[in-house]
């Protein structure tokens, strides 16, 4: 068995090596070596029918007249032709619904900025069908007896490095990292469908924050989990409340705003454009 030494020493040289020019498959060989032959524990999470999922979309423009010509795929997943770069949990041309269960911390995840004039689509999904998820980086343990206690120690050193590098925020430059999270999840997080419908990871500039929580899904699955709700246009978020003019429906059609709909869906306060 390795000593605590010797792993930090094999996650300081994983994180030494690790540059932009590597290729996927170049850093999950990293990974399985500074993992060899520890054994990596998975954390079950459960989602509910009392859950509710985000997924925030920019706009390309201010015009919301453009919206008439939205449909239904306009509020899911990205279709896999149209997906050409790296995400958090998806490869090029590998189509993943990524939901956040805060439509807050939707909007962080895409950094809308509100003194913009570009609008977004928040739209919101309840789970219909309880289903389980693994969460990336989530088996950490703290009560141990004294016989194990090493071995447990090794296993949150790992726990803790992925969860912090699986989560971190992405910008020009370090796109490289989608690489690296792809490898941790689907290395060490994959479990069989039958068990695992989704991930659940901590929020990107949330790692702190135990209550909110990203869930990707895989591909071409969420839709006999969850059903859309409702989406809003938010224009702005002031101290007065959401600027949200208009809305879609649970049937993907435009309605002025509701006051009552858009708090009991979305928790905005909302202020009228």
């Amino acid at each position: 068995m390795a000593d605590i030494i010797e792993i930090q020493n094999r996650i300081r040289t994983f994180e030494r090596t690790l540059n932009s020019r590597m290729t996927e498959d170049e850093i999950s060989y990293g990974l399985l070596h500074m993992c060899d032959q520890i054994r990596i524990p998975e954390k079950p999470v459960m989602w509910s029918s009392s859950n509710k999922f985000y997924r925030a979309r920019k706009l390309d423009s201010s015009d919301l007249n453009r919206l008439k010509g939205w449909k239904k795929d306009d509020f899911w997943e990205v279709p896999e032709e149209k997906v050409l770069d790296y995400g958090r949990l998806n490869r090029p041309h590998e189509s993943v619904l990524y939901l956040s269960n805060s439509p807050i911390q939707t909007l962080k995840e895409i950094r809308f900025d509100s003194s913009k004039s570009i609008p977004v689509v928040i739209s919101c999904f309840q789970v219909k069908k309880e289903f389980e998820s693994v969460l990336v980086g989530g088996a950490y343990r703290d009560s141990v007896s004294s016989e194990d206690r090493n071995s447990v120690a090794i296993q949150n050193l790992y726990t803790d490095f992925f969860r912090n590098e699986f989560s971190k925020p992405v910008g020009l430059g370090t796109e490289y990292l989608y690489k690296l999270s792809n490898a941790i999840a689907k290395d060490f997080y994959d479990l069989p469908f039958e068990i695992s419908k989704a991930w659940t990871y901590p929020a990107v500039d949330n790692v702190d924050n135990i209550s909110n929580y990203n869930v990707a899904f895989r591909s071409n699955v969420a839709s006999n989990f969850i059903d859309f709700k409702g989406a809003v246009v938010l224009k702005k978020i002031l101290k007065q409340g959401a600027v949200i003019p208009i809305c879609f429906d649970s049937n993907y059609q435009l309605f002025l705003s509701n006051n009552n709909w858009i708090k009991d869906l979305f928790g905005f306060g909302y202020k009228k454009a």
